[in-house]
């Protein structure tokens, strides 16, 4: 499950990618990123995907790297919302923590929904919004539900937003794409046909911060092998807008459309964007997923 990362708008922006009127907000070891916009009442709250790196991405020098979706989306709301986008764990802003021992081994699912979910009620202890929407990329979709459900003001939640990843756990996508027809790199096809094998090795070393599979640690991946969203958005009732590319061959779709196959009767919508792979490739596709975006947002906080 890597970042879900806009690549065409990566190289493109990462030169003149800024982060103006950004405040950083400290609760005992977890920050909170917010960019306030006094004439907005709405809040949007941004999870993004994975990665050994601070939630705003990557900074060497002045240049940041490893933008996210959560980079484009500030840019695409910040002017009439004000965006909250909470740090993964004690991470410092614009640093990496790959070779850092100590931070692989905190790097889990259980740690980062307690992280998440302790800024995020302690922000909005100390503001009063009068309606909130959250959004979740990759990992950060992955996560979505299990932080919704432990919001405290969870009444003031009017709708999400789950970009690339669905319902279905990773146990269950990688054996969904290891026999996929889709074009992926070799390597990848390669660690999804041996999921049994690295799964059994999980299992018996789960705690493994060294050995790893698909680039992520043993650990990571025993708390997150078998999460599975679907089984907490069957008890969620407030809308939810699901964004998937069809040629993604990070989560796959069908994760997403189990969800539309299996509640239907939930106020959930969903966009698939034909030829998208995980993330946008091209401008164009790029615009359309944060206009379709950005519209259905409007329509939900303006309710």
């Amino acid at each position: 499950m890597t970042k879900f990362i806009i690549s065409f708008l990566v190289i493109f922006c990462i030169s003149c990618a800024t982060y103006s009127n950004k405040e950083s907000i400290i609760y005992d070891n977890n920050t909170m990123y917010e960019f306030r916009n006094n004439s907005s009442k709405p809040l949007i709250i941004i999870i993004d995907g994975s990665g050994f790196h601070s939630a705003l991405g990557l900074k060497v020098g002045k240049k940041w790297y490893n933008l996210g979706i959560g980079y484009y989306l500030l840019r695409a709301l910040k002017n009439e919302y004000t965006i909250a986008v909470p740090e993964k764990l004690n991470v410092k802003i614009g640093m990496d923590y790959y070779n850092d021992p100590e931070f692989r081994a905190i790097y889990t699912a259980e740690n980062l929904i307690k992280s998440y979910s302790e800024t995020i009620n302690q922000y909005l202890s100390n503001n009063n919004y009068e309606k909130i929407l959250l959004i979740g990329a990759s990992e950060g979709a992955c996560l979505l539900p299990l932080i919704y459900q432990n919001i405290i003001e969870k009444d003031k939640i009017k709708g999400m937003v789950s970009c690339g990843y669905g319902g279905l756990s990773r146990y269950e996508q990688v054996h969904i794409l290891k026999t996929s027809t889709l074009e992926m790199p070799p390597v990848w096809r390669e660690l999804y046909l041996k999921i049994e094998e690295f799964n059994k090795e999980i299992q018996l070393e789960p705690n493994s911060i060294d050995k790893t599979y698909w680039g992520y640690p043993y650990k990571w991946h025993s708390d997150f092998m078998h999460l599975r969203p679907f089984d907490y958005y069957k008890e969620i009732n407030i809308p939810i807008l699901f964004m998937h590319g069809t040629k993604d061959v990070n989560s796959a779709v069908e994760s997403t459309r189990y969800i539309q196959e299996n509640l239907p009767d939930k106020p959930f919508e969903y966009i698939y964007y034909e030829n998208m792979e995980h993330g946008p490739k091209t401008i164009d596709e790029g615009l359309v997923l944060i206009n379709d975006g950005k519209k259905w947002v409007k329509t939900i906080l303006s309710n």
